[in-house]
Order: C-alpha cells, then structure tokens, then sequence
C-alpha cells in the first residue's frame, strides 16, 4: 500500500519513521516490535523455529517479494538474526520511495529553493500545495458567484444550510462533483477560480438532479421544492456521478436523451 505520510515526509526532507509506517499498516508494525522483543513473551531459540517461518524477503507496495540480503529466499529468520530483519523491513518500508521523492524535490528545487521546504513540516507542505483536508464552508461562500439567482433566494438558503450539516466527506464529494477536485484552497485570495451557483429552469425541478461543469466550477441548481427534496438530489449526484468526462458512458448517454447536453461538461 502506498504510503502517503511517508512520502511526504521524504519530499519535505524530514525523515520517516516507524510511528510514521504504523499509521498505514499498523498490523505489520505491530507484528515487527513483537518480534524484536520476541523473548519477552517465553519464546526462546529452541521455540522460535516452531512458530515463525519468514525469510529474509519482504513485500513491496506493488505486491512484489524483493530480498533484503542477497538470496534472501533462502535465508532463515531466526531467533538470533531476528532483530537485523526488523531491521531491514523497517529500512525497505520507509525508504522504498526514496528515488521518487528525490525526483520531484529536483523538480520542486526549479521553482522553490529546496531549503524553504524544510521550514514545514510534512502536513503543513501538503496543505500548502493541495489545500485544506477540511471544506470550509464559509470560504466556499466567500467565493461564490450567483447567475440566474440571488443569495436570498429560498433554494439558494436551503443549499447553504444543507451544506453546513454535511459532514466533510459529504461537502468534499460534493466539491469533487462540482471541480474534479476535493479540496479547496487555503484562502479566497488563493483562489484561482470562483465557485458558480447557476439557475437550473427545467420543470418540474423535482424531478431533476444538480448539473455540473466541472471545467468551470460552477452547478445549476434547480428550485427545489423543500430542503430535504434538495438534500436527497445532491447526495446522489454527488455520490453517484464521481468521474468527469463520462459522456460515453450509460449514464452520460440517458443524461443527454433527457436534453442536458448542450452545456453539460461532466
């Protein structure tokens, strides 16, 4: 499994370690401590053998088996070398993306001297290059534009509500829904493009689901009836339409028979 906290940590030049591993795979970090301290559990030399079969190889990210020594596949662990394959798994874990990571430091070190990065730590360099985790509805609001209607609008006051219940994982599928993205920026000012709530005049606007264009950031919401009509057709769409340029697809295809594709850009 790939490991994004340890890849952070390496493209900011931090080094990763074995707490770092335990939040990805705690069961192999779990089962590694318990083997260094093996003895502390009764088991002993003359045990070890009846109850632990590794050899000296582990598995990549990819679910290849790569040696730590040389003929690895044929080495024994065992009570006495235990603590050096400990060694060695932890050692392949956290640096199995070295090569990647010292690739697009080299690529970052052509745009931002490579020292800088060094002044954040892991977490603060990727909120910085991939914005916020979490939706902040409020700079959602800071940047929106209106076309067709109005803030005041009852729909429109019905939307924003409902986006204030939703918990994050709701509002940051409704964001990728809406963007092909499921973060925003850390601030209005870093906000290249501006969230768009267009009128939607089908009718009746019951029967309709929100239409995005994902290219320009924007939704045509319809004048729903009530907020809770409102909140079942976002969630929905927002769970049920997650990939853009689907105009092939069956979906796609039932959306433009029903007259949406003139401006569609999902």
């Amino acid at each position: 499994m790939f490991n994004k906290r340890v890849f952070r940590k390496l493209i900011a030049g931090d080094t990763p370690t074995i707490d770092d591993l335990e939040g990805i795979d705690f069961s192999a970090v779990k089962s590694l401590r318990q083997l260094r301290d093996i003895e502390s559990t009764g088991v002993d030399a003359e045990t070890f053998g009846s109850i632990f079969f590794e050899t000296f190889t582990t598995i990549t990210s990819d679910d290849r088996t790569i040696a730590l020594v040389p003929r690895g596949e044929t080495v024994d662990v065992t009570f006495d070398n235990r603590r050096e394959y400990v060694d060695l798994v932890l050692q392949y874990r956290l640096h199995e993306f070295d090569r990647q990571a010292a690739a697009i430091r080299e690529g970052l070190a052509t745009i931002v001297p490579l020292h800088f990065l060094s002044l954040h730590t892991a977490e603060e360099l990727e909120e910085l290059v991939c914005g916020k985790a979490d939706i902040d509805v409020a700079l959602l609001q800071s940047i929106t534009e209106y076309s067709g209607c109005a803030p005041s609008d009852p729909h429109i006051q019905n939307f924003w509500q409902i986006m204030q219940a939703f918990n994050n994982a709701e509002r940051s599928a409704f964001i990728r829904f809406t963007w092909g993205r499921s973060r925003l920026p850390l601030n209005a000012a870093g906000s290249t493009q501006r969230f768009k709530i267009q009128s939607f005049n089908k009718s009746p606007p019951d029967q309709y689901f929100p239409l995005a264009h994902t290219c320009f950031f924007s939704v045509e919401m319809p004048r729903y009836s009530s907020l809770e009509i409102m909140r079942d057709k976002l969630l929905y769409a927002i769970f049920n339409c997650e990939a853009i340029d689907g105009d092939d697809t069956a979906t796609g295809m039932a959306v433009a028979a029903m007259g949406w594709d003139e401006e569609e850009e999902e």
